[in-house]
């Protein structure tokens, strides 16, 4: 998991990962964040996220998208 802690503060820094539960609610990472996010979690992990998980449940926080990237890896 350290890794996706990597490729998220390569996309936006200042925001402590392992302890914020509600990115997206919370205003802490927008639309335009998502849009940089998505490819570089992609292209850290060798995985396509199709629109099946393009949902903000999925970027809402640290666990959240370890689950996704999980089960993108099957």
């Amino acid at each position: 998991m350290d890794e996706l802690v990597d490729v998220l503060d390569s996309v936006k820094k200042g925001i402590n990962w392992k302890e914020e539960t509600a990115l997206v609610e919370d205003g802490l990472i927008d639309s335009m964040d998502l849009i940089n996010l998505i490819p570089a979690l992609e292209d850290a992990f060798g995985i396509e996220i199709g629109m099946e998980y393009m949902d903000t449940e999925n970027f809402e926080n640290l666990d959240s998208m370890w689950a996704m990237i999980q089960e993108i890896r099957g």
